[in-house]
């Protein structure tokens, strides 16, 4: 739907992930143990892997389930009995895949095709799961859950080969970029860190207006390279780059 009310030059971007490490951030992040009724708190990836089709079954439509079996394929427009094999094709031929195992040179390979600055494809990281450590992947577990979602198993290794490849055909130079992006990136989250805690001391302290504006003026300057003329990083930016997703979708709707 949305390719058809878009111009045709419109880039398509979408973001995936390893398919088992996204199932068992799914298991932490929607409490799926609990909402399938699995006991074992040694092994639920186990126990529900040993019988997904009876666990899918049952609880069809809870919250997070439609989650685990080839969602991915489904989210960028898969309609069984079409052809895999052309699918692939087609996504490749409208999407610029990112791989967030691959991300800094995703990025850095999005940013090259589309004729970006670096401030385009500059973020922080605000979440991350809290709670116990993610099990280590298990062979078992990856054989079974690609029974359980073959196609998303597919679709990651396609993508992350198309990826590899990329950035094997851009050559040393964007290994460089890549590590070059990494600096400005804990250079932004060390300036914006300092930038919020500044502005929540100046407002919990009750300082005057012109203080505050002070505080808001702050820049962070980042030195020109071969890649990039220099720039500055404001708070405004930092401001905008903390905002969750779902709180910045509503403010752009508003």
């Amino acid at each position: 739907l949305l390719m058809s009310i878009m111009p045709a030059y419109t880039a398509h971007i979408g973001i995936i992930r390893e398919p088992m490490s996204k199932l068992y951030s799914a298991f932490s992040y929607y409490g799926l143990p609990r909402t399938l009724k699995i006991k074992d708190k040694t092994d639920p990836v186990g126990v529900f892997l040993a019988n997904a089709s009876s666990y899918l079954q049952n609880h069809q439509g809870e919250r997070g389930v439609d989650t685990v079996k080839d969602n991915v394929v489904l989210e960028f427009g898969y309609q069984e009995p079409e052809n895999f094999t052309a699918f692939l094709e087609f996504t490749e031929s409208k999407f610029i895949v990112i791989i967030l195992e691959l991300l800094n040179e995703s990025l850095i390979v999005l940013k090259r095709k589309l004729c970006w600055t670096i401030k385009d494809v500059l973020y922080m990281t605000l979440r991350k799961t809290k709670g116990r450590p993610t099990k280590t992947k298990s062979d078992n577990h990856i054989s079974l859950y690609k029974k359980v979602s073959p196609l998303d198993f597919k679709f990651y290794a396609y993508f992350r080969g198309v990826m590899e490849r990329e950035i094997t055909y851009q050559g040393p130079d964007l290994q460089q970029e890549v590590d070059w992006f990494e600096d400005v990136l804990n250079d932004t989250k060390v300036f914006c860190i300092d930038f919020c805690q500044n502005i929540r001391t100046a407002i919990s302290e009750g300082q005057n207006r012109s203080s505050v504006g002070l505080v808001l003026q702050q820049q962070k300057k980042i030195a020109a390279t071969k890649w990039e003329p220099g720039f500055y990083i404001t708070g405004y930016e930092c401001v905008i780059m903390s905002i969750k997703p779902a709180a910045f979708a509503n403010a752009q709707i508003a």
